[in-house]
């Protein structure tokens, strides 16, 4: 018998997880729904689905550009490095998605749902996520440059060395929040509650403080 060699590897390169998986996609692309699907480097370009089910799908590497997936349920779905810009996830569910080096920019996540969000170094720079829901949310290095953040929920998020130049947080629920060493140049807080959050310099914020904060000096 004739040794395969390199012939698998190839072809693992040239066709990704999900070209190996068709009924995927097409539970996807028709169906709308895919739940737990592995769609290890996809391609979606400007496609429009509504209320699309991908809970728990494995999304590495996953391109979807410029598409229209309003009230998609991913949580508990694992992005790592994938790349979601110029598309529309209002009131998506992405409550506990693990994702890492993933780019979310210009994306419109208005009232989405992204509690225990689990994200390092992500960018959401220039998205729109008024009255998102990011309570509890691990975003480390997140970037959320020129992003609307507008009366969003950020309670307990964990914004440790995040850069929100220039976001605007006017009306947010910041409450509890870390915001140890983030970057906060031009950033809007006007009607913000950073009541008991850490700023920037690490010093805990005052209860009632809106606006800014008011930093306790003396102990924890």
């Amino acid at each position: 018998m004739a040794k395969l060699g390199w012939l698998p590897l190839i072809l693992l390169w040239a066709f990704p997880a999900w070209a190996l998986q068709p009924d995927a996609m097409i539970g996807l692309l028709t169906m709308h729904r895919c739940p737990g699907c592995d769609l290890t480097a996809v391609i979606i370009e400007k496609k429009q689905i509504e209320n699309a089910d991908l809970q728990r799908a494995q999304l590495y590497r996953a391109h979807f550009v410029a598409v229209q997936f309003p009230g998609v349920n991913l949580e508990g779905a694992y992005l790592p490095e994938c790349f979601m810009n110029d598309s529309v996830f209002t009131k998506g569910n992405f409550r506990r998605v693990e994702a890492y080096r993933c780019f979310f920019k210009r994306v419109d996540l208005t009232e989405a749902d992204l509690s225990d969000f689990n994200g390092e170094e992500v960018w959401f720079d220039q998205s729109l996520m008024a009255g998102a829901k990011l309570t509890k949310a691990l975003l480390y290095k997140a970037s959320f440059k020129e992003t609307d953040l507008k009366e969003a929920d950020l309670s307990g998020a964990i914004l440790v060395e995040a850069d929100l130049t220039k976001a605007d947080l006017r009306g947010a629920n910041l409450r509890g929040a870390l915001l140890t060493g983030a970057q906060v140049y031009k950033a809007q807080f006007e009607g913000a509650d950073l009541s008991g959050a850490r700023w920037i310099n690490g010093f805990k914020c005052d209860e009632g403080s809106i606006d800014r904060c008011r930093e306790i000096h003396q102990g924890p």
